[in-house]
Parts: structure tokens; sequence; C-alpha cells
């Protein structure tokens, strides 16, 4: 039983590094990226602006797609289109072709995506597990992201640290993504639609968003999230 908790969240891990790895690009291909794009470092940003924009939006829908469907299906879809975002962008490096990749990445990543792993992690372990199921995802991830994108550099590298190179490591983030969705497909266990985490947990009202919004530690912990996460992009640039 544990053997199988474990190995689920090591796959809930790998289809995260998977599928991210072309959302933040730039932290490992800043400079052939702006190339291929062929702009200013202003407009490249503008790309992350739609995406945050997009994900601002489909956050709260996505979570509700998530209570109401396969959590399986929304894994494996997102990763195919995910997989077939990485190839279009492989093969049209262009930023107009960017604009649309990010902001279609803020619906696969963000609106069916994140809010099916959530849950599928949640549904790992019993409440009181929430903060080793979530802390053994976040470890596997990181552990799968520095498989996934060491592979792709090595090929970008191997292929010339430019366009030809960044191509090379777009499609293995592709294959990577293809590969999660086959490993999803053929090994997760899903949980049946409307399961909750426990016996008491109530169908979502959108009357309970308000208690929420009046309540100043929720602002106060996304006040401290929005600090924390400028500043973890910021590196990036340095």
């Amino acid at each position: 039983m544990n053997f199988r908790k474990y190995a689920t969240l090591l796959l809930l891990g790998f289809c995260s590094a998977s599928i991210y790895v072309l959302v933040y690009i730039r932290y490992y291909y800043y400079d052939a990226w702006v190339a291929a794009l062929g702009v200013s470092h202003a407009k490249a940003g503008l790309l992350y602006s739609v995406y945050a924009l997009g994900c601002t939006i489909s956050y709260l829908p996505g979570g509700l797609l998530a209570d109401r469907m396969s959590i399986k299906r929304n894994l494996v879809v997102a990763l195919i289109l995910t997989s077939a975002l990485n190839f279009l962008f492989a093969f049209n490096q262009n930023y107009y072709v960017g604009l649309f990749v990010w902001f279609s990445l803020a619906l696969t990543t963000g609106f069916v995506f994140w809010a099916g792993l959530v849950k599928a992690v949640r549904l790992c372990g019993g409440a009181e597990e929430q903060g080793k199921m979530y802390g053994f995802w976040g470890a596997f991830e990181g552990l799968c992201s520095a498989m996934i994108i060491g592979l792709a550099m090595w090929v970008f590298t191997r292929l010339g640290e430019g366009g030809v190179g960044l191509k090379g490591a777009l499609i293995v983030q592709g294959c990577f993504c293809l590969l999660a969705a086959l490993m999803v497909h053929l090994v997760y266990a899903d949980p049946p639609c409307g399961q909750k985490s426990g016996p008491d947990e109530k169908p979502f009202r959108l009357a309970d968003i308000m208690p929420i919004l009046k309540d100043r530690s929720v602002w106060l912990v996304a006040v401290v999230v929005f600090c924390t996460y400028n500043l973890f992009n910021s590196l990036s640039y340095i």
C-alpha cells in the first residue's frame, strides 16, 4: 500500500517536472530563447505577463473542473497538449507563435493540469499526511526536473547553443511530456469522480469565497507569497 502511494507521488512529480519545463524555459536557455523570439527583453517578458494573466483567469474554474472530471483524463490531456506546444515552438521559433504558446500554456498547465495535480497529491494520503504527501511530491518533482533539464541541456549544447540547439531541447521536453502522459494512462489509478479528501468536506459554492476574502490572514499569506515569488523569478534574470 505504501509502495503504491509513493510510486504515485513519483509519477505525479515526473508529470509536473515534464509539463513545466517549457513554461519556465527562460531559467535555462534565456539568451537563446530571446534570440529565437527576435525581440527585446521587455517583449520577451510580455509572454510571461500573458501566461500569468491566463493562469489568474483559469485557476478557479480549473479547480471546479478537477472536482467534476477524471483526474487521469485531465493529466493526460494537459500533458499531450503541452507536448504539442513544445513541438510547435520548436519548429516555429518566433514571437507571435510564442504569444500563442504561452497563453495556451496557461490553459494546459493552469486550467487543466494544476488543480487535478493538487487533488491527485492530496488523495494520496489522509488529512494527517498532507504535509508529507506534498513534501515527497516536491522532492520527486525536483529529482525528475534535474533529469529532464539535464538531458535537454546536453542536447542543447551538443547541437550548438542556438536556434538548432533550442529546437533539440524543446523536442526532448515534448517527448518527456508524451512519456508522462503514457505512464499516467497505463499506471495511474483514477479515484472516482467527485471523491473528496475527507468525509466532512462539502461541495464548493461561490458563497464560500466571501468569508475567505474577509480573512486578513489570507491577505497576509498572499503578500508573503507575492514577495517570495517575485524574488524567485528575479533570480532567473540574475
